[in-house]
């Protein structure tokens, strides 16, 4: 027979004068027999503890939480107006906090209410359960525990999966009774309420207190603390949401034990009983700036100085780099460019270059918790022409000055370009005659770059991208496939990385890996992670110069004029192989984002979106990119990029030709200049050209669109 069953049994009992002698002789000799036995089997076979067990999995667990600071202060523990934006937690929903931050009052309700004796025993009290077993009988049915405060902390903390069984229950008191040796009354106290369970998910005081009274538990009044206390027996039958009438029973009960002891005067008592608890309504749990949050999730759960355990219950204080300004501007520009329920999907992500903190980021049209799929950190983007900027640095550290000029044909045939397709367009077919790859660059000349590739190599190109920021993994394949040179990837990157990559050049050739937080502290204050990340030089502050120059007249005179911002500013944009994915990449010295647009379900043309044709990465994504920058930089005075230098040229024994040679890469001999069209007429559609093995090709072959400025 279970202890538990004992007193049932004795209830059934009828209550006649002889019932009532077995009654009593089961319950003061047979009791002890049982009671003797059973301790004697349990020290035979359950060894007592020499000192107290290390705590189970969970019963120290400590919620972890986010926090956000108005723009224009460093976010940390001493800004006054930091805000919540999001706690981390598994199942136990806990803060810790010590016994001196708990009110004298809720203290003094938790021994009235659970163990009024707790002071006076060594752990185990005979008196209680003695009374417990008689309250039992009168009642016929469990009406009272005789547990101690002690032992209910043992079971919390120290028993793995309890399961009521007498065995248990003298093992817990043999635990007990080494704690009681181990800690003082106040620290038994302390891991008691902070351990307890209160319902709706929340363990110890401190997370009760803020999910019923959205309050700390040292703001509790004596009313509102006598409501949580009285939800320890049974936090369901007496929840103020569930069972109100019952949650406000069991409130004045453990005022009138704590009046009946002599805690509290008559006065007291009746002024607590009068003032009923406001109890906070029932909230979901709702991160603010849930885009943000996911990616800061994330980050952290695959570092290495967090991960996911510490995360989610190591009552951590994340301190997040996000700028509120600029994360709403964000979230706003997406939600109102693309409104309709068949537009594709937008991103924005900002990364600051000086110290890789990310600002701001939006991963599609509407979070979805249930999705778990953000395109900004997630998302295999076709990057298109953007990633033309890696060739660019590869070329200027090879040697190639901006004013180094190729041909510039409306279509070039290049021998292995792909195993199917050996024609390199350029947007419409519209041919240069001869261009500087300055010239090629502002104006995204196809046929410039892919000559300008078989100069420096595919293998340089990918290099030049991973010290700017974008993984290794990424790429892998790569290292020999020419389409690169125009966005042409074996697999996608991610719009955080391209961000990222570009801050780099804004930051004169210093990379920083991007950041979710500024700060982390464990529970007890001390800095786990804090500041920007590690600056690692990528690229020599010439060579990004260069660069920034370059892209600086995609912007003023390029294909990138609508992502004019009214101060420097320079960017790149890029279109995918038949207008499936548009982005514009930009940045100022103080800012770097990335902006783009495309179907999450699958690739497909974006047409006709907000009544653009063809979307590219010069429409849309660039006024977006603009949108965005003007708000974010609002607060900021505009800066100028470093003055650039000449670029050396290298000893010709320094080119490697990663192919074999093909007809006419060079840019000799010259080829008579091709005039450029009358005007940006569209031309008839061309027949359809077969595409390279790379998936998707960068390179698109629709009929070309009116667009004032030419594209990809």
């Amino acid at each position: 027979m279970r202890l538990t069953a004992f007193p049932r049994y004795l209830a059934r009992l009828p209550h006649s004068p002889r019932d009532l002698f077995k009654a009593l002789l089961v319950l003061f000799v047979a009791g002890p027999v049982i009671v003797g036995g059973t301790a004697m089997a349990t020290f035979l076979f359950v060894p007592l503890p020499a000192v107290v067990p290390d705590p189970i999995p969970g019963a120290t667990a400590e919620t972890s939480h986010v926090y956000a600071c108005p723009r224009g202060a460093p976010c940390g523990p001493d800004n006054p107006d930091k805000f919540l934006i999001a706690t981390f937690h598994a199942e136990h929903n806990r803060q810790l906090i010590k016994i001196g931050a708990m009110p004298e009052h809720l203290q003094k309700a938790a021994v009235a209410a659970e163990d009024a004796r707790f002071y006076e025993h060594k752990g185990f009290d005979p008196k209680a359960v003695t009374r417990a077993l008689i309250a039992d009988l009168r009642a016929r049915a469990t009406v009272q525990g005789g547990s101690t405060i002690t032992q209910q902390y043992v079971k919390n903390t120290y028993i793995e999966r309890p399961k009521r069984t007498i065995f248990r229950k003298v093992r817990e008191v043999l635990i007990a009774y080494q704690v009681e040796k181990d800690k003082s009354k106040s620290k038994i106290l302390e891991g008691y309420l902070n351990t307890v369970y209160f319902g709706k998910g929340a363990y110890g005081v401190e997370a009760a207190a803020r999910t019923y009274f959205n309050k700390g538990a040292s703001e509790l009044t004596l009313s509102e603390s006598a409501q949580l206390i009285g939800l320890i027996p049974a936090p369901v039958r007496y929840s103020p949401y569930d069972n109100p009438e019952e949650a406000e029973a069991r409130r004045i009960f453990v005022i009138s034990r704590m009046e009946e002891l002599g805690m509290i005067d008559a006065a007291t008592a009746q002024q607590a009983k009068d003032e009923i608890p406001q109890v906070a309504p029932p909230k979901e749990e709702v991160f603010r700036f849930p885009w943000f949050v996911d990616g800061l999730t994330k980050s952290l759960q695959r570092s290495k100085e967090v991960g996911s355990q510490r995360l989610y219950s190591g009552g951590l204080r994340i301190y997040a780099s996000v700028d509120t300004v600029a994360q709403e501007t964000a979230e706003k520009i997406v939600a109102e460019t693309l409104k309709r329920d068949d537009d594709p999907h937008g991103v924005i992500v900002a990364v600051e270059p000086g110290t890789g903190f990310v600002r701001a980021i939006v991963g599609g049209r509407g979070y979805d918790a249930r999705l778990k799929f953000n395109l900004a950190t997630q998302g295999n983007a076709r990057p298109g022409s953007a990633f033309k900027t890696f060739t660019l640095i590869a070329a200027l550290e090879e040697g190639l000055a901006p004013s180094r000029s190729f041909r510039a044909p409306g279509v070039l045939r290049i021998k292995g370009w792909g195993n199917d397709c050996s024609c390199v367009h350029n947007f419409g077919g519209r041919g240069y005659g001869r261009l500087s790859i300055e010239k090629a660059t502002v104006n995204s000349v196809n046929t410039v770059y892919a000559q300008m590739i078989q100069n420096v190599g595919a293998e340089k190109v990918v290099d030049a991208a991973v010290r700017m920021g974008i993984k290794a993994e990424t790429l892998k394949g790569d290292e020999k496939n020419a389409a690169i040179a125009l966005g042409g990837l074996t697999r996608g990157v991610s719009p955080l990385e391209m961000a990222s990559a570009y801050a780099t050049l804004a930051a004169n050739g210093i990379r920083h890996e991007p950041r979710f937080f500024t700060r982390i502290e464990d529970s007890t204050g001390d800095v786990v992670l804090e500041g920007p990340s590690e600056p690692v030089a990528a690229l020599e502050p010439n060579i990004a110069a260069n660069a920034n120059q370059i892209l600086t007249k995609v912007i003023t005179s390029g294909t990138g004029k609508r992502a004019d911002i009214d101060r420097p500013a320079a960017g790149k944009t890029g279109t995918d192989q038949d207008f499936n994915n548009a982005s514009f990449v930009g940045y100022t010295p103080d800012l770097a984002a990335m902006a783009w647009l495309g179907y999450l379900e699958a690739n497909k043309p974006l047409a006709r979106v907000n009544g653009v044709r063809n979307v590219t990465g010069g429409t849309i994504p660039a006024q977006m990119w603009a949108e965005f920058m003007k708000a974010a930089l609002s607060h900021i005075p505009p800066t100028t990029f470093e003055e650039a230098g000449k670029i050396s040229r290298k000893a010709d024994d320094a080119f490697r030709l990663p192919f074999k040679p093909r007809p006419s890469p060079s840019p000799t001999p010259e080829l008579s200049p091709e005039p450029p069209p009358e005007s940006p007429k569209p031309s008839p559609s061309p027949s359809p050209v077969p595409s390279p093995t790379f998936e998707p090709s960068p390179l698109p072959t629709p009929t070309p669109t009116t667009l004032p400025e030419p594209d990809e």
